[in-house]
């Protein structure tokens, strides 16, 4: 199996476990603490592959990711876009940080996306006015170490 086919395909296994565990029903209480786990993916793969994913790879994710979630069409699409340009522009600087400096970027580029995606619902009459948005941007960083060690050793001794 060639390198290329061997990434290809985990990048597509691991979209899909994200997606899988995106909609995995939650009691009501934990829904807010749920990690964005498809916007950890695509930090990763946006992180160690930069020549290959990007802001349009990460814009047709977002697509899949409001078709699967039925949000307004290009919302998530934007918000990846938006995560996938903040990679590129610091891609130096986050690739040499240890796993727990690049959980507060992980943290705080959830956050962005998160936000812009509150802001862009509210556009469509669908407000929110809390801060639990924040949460599932916590819980996020609090999974990427464990997310970029088990990635990290798949894609690269797979």
């Amino acid at each position: 199996m060639t390198q290329s086919f061997h990434h290809s395909f985990f990048f597509i296994f691991s979209l899909g476990l994200a997606a899988v565990l995106t909609v995995m029903p939650l009691p009501e209480a934990y829904m807010v603490f749920r990690p964005e786990w498809i916007a950890a993916i695509m930090f990763f793969w946006t992180l160690r592959y930069p020549q290959h994913i990007g802001q349009i790879i990460s814009w047709m994710v977002g697509i899949v990711w409001d078709v699967l979630v039925n949000s307004p069409l290009g919302l998530h699409a934007l918000t990846l876009s938006i995560q996938a340009y903040l990679v590129a522009i610091t891609l130096q600087r986050v690739q040499m940080y240890p796993v727990v400096q690049q959980s507060l970027v992980v943290f705080m580029l959830v956050g962005i996306q998160l936000m812009v995606y509150r802001w862009l619902m509210a556009i469509f009459d669908m407000p929110a006015i809390d801060l639990e948005f924040l949460w599932a941007a916590l819980t996020t960083a609090l999974v990427w170490p464990l997310v970029s060690v088990v990635m990290h050793r798949i894609a690269y001794d797979g």
